[in-house]
């Protein structure tokens, strides 16, 4: 795993070197050095973007460097507020006779083959105003590569949020991987992501999932095992307005083998005969309804979840009072983990909550940002800010895993994080929910050893389909069982195989 940090943590392992006699200078020069080697080769001009605080005096620290190798950058200087560390470079610079600009003109990046980014650094928040707006605009309409010193200029380091920003062919985490650089918009505007090591000793419980981690999860399964061994997944949702969505998720723990040994889809009977072309590797368990929605009948409930070892409630089932009453239900009476996805969230967000502190279950909320400020009570604008950090405290409080969706997905029990930054844009369409709710039951049926990371695992392994059905049919035409269906090739991959499109 890759580890990642909160920008206070970062800020908090500079503080604590500085205590230890490392000055803001050498730091700084550090940070210089990391940038410095991660430029491409190039003997043409290089132009610095430099703004406020340590990251422009990363930018004149940089420049200095290259002066004394014989190289001849430009410095574009848009403030004169200078840390102490700053104006110590910016020093150096003077008398290396480095030439500056303080003023965009007509064509401000001509003599440049390569801009780098040090406008902003990890404690930008806010929005951005001239002239660095403008300057930002010019650099990103230039066309030149663009190297980001620690995160684009414009992006939250704590979300990966900004209105308008850098947009990196590269980007240089100095100190160590922040939030900012997975999630929001930062695949989008980052580019190549590297770190650069200035000696810093952060602490953090979050970290980045790498196909690795899921080595001895996805290992070949031994000669002398049978279906029981894997387990069974009862998958219960559907209503006639959504008959596809327990379907898309039968298809991903079933028929493409998320590795359950038995998966079993309840609903409504009269979907069951739409239903089982879907169903040659599963069983159908078909539930009392009314007007095409489940009804609450216990008996039927027992019959579905029997010797099941996880399930899936919630996949297109609707709103109602019976509904609540079977979340309630299994709420009470169910000792296997839990995965409550999509109607089964939005009927949990009109309950008393507390009884998820005192279920049985080990419960497992996959909500996107909205779902998730329903279930919370906290405005959608501040979960988008700040996810990790509203998810481990819902997560921690009612003693469950929250997986909340996004451009990488935050997983947490309340303690650890991780974070999933596979996927793809293709994988913006309706039914890619059900998809991952019916892998991660799956997996669960079977891994409960570290029920963290096989709920990430999930969400990884769904992230790499997508990417697998975005090679093979195109973010525009990709639909979620375009998704489903590539789940045994990305299993294949993540272990090392290679897929084929």
């Amino acid at each position: 795993m890759t580890e990642l940090y909160a920008p206070a943590e970062i800020r908090a392992a500079e503080a604590a070197a500085m205590e230890n006699g490392v000055s803001e200078i050498e730091l700084m020069r550090r940070a210089a050095e990391g940038i410095l080697q991660a430029l491409p080769e190039t003997d043409k001009t290089i132009g610095i973007l430099c703004g406020k605080g340590n990251n422009a005096g990363d930018g004149y620290a940089l420049a200095h460097l290259l002066s004394r190798d014989g190289r001849s950058p430009i410095l574009y200087r848009f403030s004169d507020k200078l840390t102490p560390a700053a104006a110590h470079y910016y020093e150096l610079c003077k008398s290396d006779g480095i030439a500056e600009r303080t003023a965009l003109e007509d064509k401000p990046f001509q003599d440049c083959t390569l801009l780098v980014d040090c406008l902003f650094g990890t404690g930008f928040h806010g929005k951005v105003t001239s002239p660095f707006r403008e300057v930002i605009e010019a650099a990103n309409a230039s066309g030149l590569p663009i190297v980001a010193a620690d995160i684009p200029s414009g992006l939250s380091a704590e979300s990966g949020l900004g209105e308008i920003a850098i947009r990196a062919t590269k980007t240089v985490a100095i100190g160590g991987y922040k939030y900012g650089h997975f999630l929001g918009r930062a695949r989008d505007l980052c580019g190549e992501l590297t770190v650069c090591d200035i000696g810093l000793a952060p602490l953090s419980d979050a970290a980045v999932v790498e196909d690795s981690d899921l080595f001895a999860l996805l290992a070949p399964r031994p000669h002398h095992s049978h279906k029981g061994t894997y387990g069974t997944v009862t998958l219960l949702g559907g209503s006639l307005p959504y008959s596809g969505a327990p379907r898309l998720s039968a298809l991903a723990a079933a028929s493409l083998r998320s590795g359950c040994g038995i998966a079993r889809l309840a609903l409504p009977a009269c979907l069951a005969s739409a239903a089982l072309p879907y169903l040659l590797e599963g069983t159908l368990c078909p539930m009392p309804h009314r007007d095409g929605g489940l009804i609450f009948d216990e008996d039927a409930l027992d019959a579905a979840f029997k010797s099941a070892t996880s399930a899936a409630i919630g996949m297109g089932m609707g709103r109602s009072d019976d509904i609540a009453e079977i979340l309630e239900w299994a709420l009470e009476n169910l000792s296997i983990p839990l995965v409550i996805d999509a109607d089964g969230l939005n009927t949990l967000a009109g309950m008393d909550l507390s009884i998820l502190s005192i279920t049985k279950c080990n419960v497992v909320l996959t909500p996107h940002p909205k779902e998730f400020s329903r279930l919370s009570g906290i405005p959608m604008s501040d979960v988008l800010a700040h996810p990790i950090e509203y998810a481990r405290s819902f997560a921690d409080k009612y003693g469950c895993i929250i997986l909340l969706k996004g451009t990488s997905t935050v997983v947490t029990d309340g303690k650890d994080v991780l974070v999933v930054s596979r996927g793809s844009g293709g994988m913006a369409t309706a039914g890619s929910g059900d998809v991952l709710a019916g892998v991660i039951a799956a997996l669960l049926a079977w891994s409960q050893e570290d029920l963290l990371l096989t709920v990430a695992a999930g969400a990884h392994i769904c992230g790499v389909s997508g990417e697998i059905a975005t090679d093979r049919v195109g973010s525009i035409s990709q639909v979620a069982s375009d998704t489903a269906r590539a789940i045994p090739d990305a299993i294949l991959a993540i272990t090392g195989k290679v897929h084929t499109k």
